[in-house]
């Protein structure tokens, strides 16, 4: 079996859902078996309006959002990945997080602004509800 000639059915069927939805409409695909089926489709995703727009994967724990990056990569080495990670320490430990996770967090969210078509962002459930940086800092 040749993976270049294969072509998810998966594929035909979103293309179906976004042609016969309005351009505001979002899409989401809740359920998976394992991040490696994800992994794959997104890497051979060959579908036009499925690459013209930059897409966000929550997952449930912080070490799966390495794990997808990493299949991504593996199937797809030039797509661009960014995962948001958790902080290192809780928050009520009175500690401040490490200035490496600090800086992963402000590109991810850099880059999830200025986003591009095609470029992939993987973030966990804690690590969308943490705050990276206050706002009043920003303005």
């Amino acid at each position: 079996m040749s993976f270049e000639t294969l072509n998810p059915h998966l594929e035909s069927q979103i293309e179906r859902v976004i042609n016969e939805k309005d351009a505001r409409s979002k899409i989401s695909i809740i359920g998976s078996s394992s991040l490696l089926s994800i992994a794959y489709f997104i890497a051979f995703s060959h579908s036009r309006k499925l690459n013209q727009t930059p897409h966000l994967y929550v997952v449930p724990k912080d070490s799966d959002c390495a794990k997808l990056a990493h299949a991504i990569e593996f199937f797809e080495p030039n797509k661009s990945v960014y995962t948001l990670t958790e902080f290192d320490v809780s928050p009520y430990s009175g500690l401040y997080p490490s200035p490496h996770i600090l800086r992963d967090r402000l590109l991810f969210l850099s880059r999830a602004q200025n986003a591009k078509p095609g470029e992939i962002f993987i973030a966990s459930f804690l690590g969308l509800q943490q705050r990276t940086i206050p706002v009043d800092v920003l303005i």
